[in-house]
């Protein structure tokens, strides 16, 4: 669960603490190339949705640099008149907005805010910032790639098992048809009747199996 994902405050942290910044928030991009918000340290969580195309990322594909809130307003040529969203200056002493930057793309961004002293950045603190996000980028696709491949190990394991189960249903529902296909034939035999009621028996048994097996298996993937 991105929301409750102590690795990703972690993250937020780091990039806070190169600057000295008391609070931050998280935004990575998903599997529909929507960035949402999936952790926020010390600052509200925001229920909002960018997509790819929203200018604020347009701003970092193309400009790749910082961005100092702060400064906006009294620096319109050098953002270029970016128009930052609302929640922006919603958030308490919003500053900094930090890019992090995959292998081809803008995977997402880190606001900071807060600071322990509101201040102008210089070239050096950019570039510090930069590296800082270079290295939590790194650390943040780690943690995608690994959620990754234990989702798919889930799936194998679910399809495997889902096999093996529909093997078994197949069969149990055979025995089933065939005692409904001679039941109206021989409802007065009592030997029909006694095996009807085992093979039922037997069924229900196999199905109370399975759905113990499909149990013991969710828990060991999760």
């Amino acid at each position: 669960d991105f929301e409750h994902d102590e690795r990703y405050i972690a993250a937020i942290e780091a990039m806070a603490n190169t600057i000295e910044a008391r609070a931050g928030m998280l935004w990575l991009q998903n599997d529909q190339s929507v960035y949402t918000n999936v952790a926020s340290w010390n600052a509200p969580r925001v229920d909002k949705k960018i997509d790819k195309d929203d200018p604020l990322i347009q701003f970092f594909e193309d400009k790749g640099f910082i961005i100092n809130i702060t400064e906006i307003a009294s620096h319109p040529d050098e953002y270029g008149g970016l128009k930052l969203p609302r929640w922006v200056s919603a958030l308490k002493r919003s500053w900094l907005m930090v890019p992090l930057f995959g292998s081809t793309s803008v995977i997402g961004f880190v606001v900071l805010a807060n600071p322990l002293v509101t201040r102008s950045i210089n070239w050096e603190d950019r570039d510090f910032l930069s590296s800082a996000a270079k290295q939590v980028t790194s650390y943040l696709m780690v943690i995608l790639t690994s959620d990754a491949l234990a989702q798919a190990k889930q799936f194998e394991v679910f399809t495997r098992l889902s096999a093996y189960m529909v093997h078994d249903l197949k069969n149990i529902a055979a025995g089933l048809e065939l005692i409904s296909s001679n039941a109206k034939k021989h409802s007065n035999n009592p030997s029909f009747i006694k095996d009807a009621f085992d093979t039922v028996d037997n069924a229900a048994t196999d199905i109370k199996r399975l759905l113990e097996q499909l149990r013991n298996r969710h828990v060991e993937t999760e």
